[in-house]
């Protein structure tokens, strides 16, 4: 989903603290092993292969990397950049909301993932390189 994609890139880059993310998109086959962790006590709450927006490029889990002022932060601006925490419990779990504060990610289809998850992924490469390099 490239809206979620630029919404989050925005917000990190206007944090004040280092966030990551930590899962993006993912196949089915990867959402049905995340939920037999989850149902062996192994894992995190897991929706079942089928019911999660990240096998539509919808949803991200943010990586705080253990800073609760980077929580707090995030909690407090999200709504700035259109993003909600709908999963109780879940600060990390982060999807759009649409100008009405419905959920954004009703109707993408396997091909919007796709294009979703290969803009994330140049985001994230660009993202990593920037951090990593001086530009004088």
């Amino acid at each position: 989903n490239p809206a979620l994609a630029s919404a989050i890139t925005q917000m990190m880059a206007d944090s004040p603290y280092d966030l990551g993310i930590s899962s993006g998109f993912r196949t089915r086959d990867q959402q049905a092993a995340l939920y037999e962790r989850y149902k062996r006590g192994e894992g995190n709450l897991a929706a079942p292969p089928g019911h999660s927006n990240h096998e539509h490029g919808g949803a991200v889990d943010l990586d705080y990397h253990d800073n609760a002022a980077a929580v707090q932060w995030v909690r407090e601006n999200a709504g700035r950049y259109g993003i909600h925490f709908p999963v109780r419990g879940e600060n990390w779990h982060a999807e759009l909301i649409d100008g009405e504060g419905n959920n954004a990610n009703a109707g993408f289809d396997d091909a919007t993932a796709l294009v979703g998850m290969f803009v994330s992924m140049v985001i994230a490469y660009f993202w990593i390189v920037a951090s990593h390099c001086s530009f004088v």
